[in-house]
């Protein structure tokens, strides 16, 4: 909760709460919203119905999942509220839901860095010859 009250806009009131309700305009990125949504919905597939995601600590092997690993040594989300000694290798949990066979929340692909992502918009260099018209 504290993750999600620290992404939304200024404080109107002092009362201000998160609720899951809140649409992404709250917030000051959508990306945050977006994300805020989709951990949610995963805690509530690992854990049950009636998790609480506004009172409960944030599970490291859930962000670890959403995210795919840790991208650029930070977490999917809320990387200075998870202590990273306790939370578990990627390989570790790969090697865990064998074990176990299938996991409730699967792990993520990785997202591609934004290098990747301007790479692949790059449009090769075309040169074009203009000829002038004379009448």
């Amino acid at each position: 909760m504290g993750w999600a009250l620290a992404n939304k806009g200024k404080a109107k009131a002092p009362s201000t709460t998160y609720s899951s309700s809140d649409g992404p305009e709250k917030y000051t990125s959508p990306v945050v919203y977006d994300k805020l949504t989709k951990y949610s919905a995963a805690a509530r597939e690992a854990h049950g119905d009636s998790y609480d995601v506004t009172s409960e600590p944030i599970d490291p092997e859930i962000v670890m999942r959403l995210g795919g690993g840790k991208q650029h040594g930070r977490f999917y989300m809320a990387h200075s509220a998870i202590d990273p000694s306790s939370v578990p290798t990627l390989a570790e949990i790969r090697k865990e839901d064998q074990r176990r066979g299938a996991p409730r929340v699967p792990i993520a692909p990785r997202q591609q860095s934004s290098a990747q992502q301007i790479a692949g918009l790059q449009v090769s260099g075309v040169s074009f010859v203009v000829l002038p018209f004379h009448k």
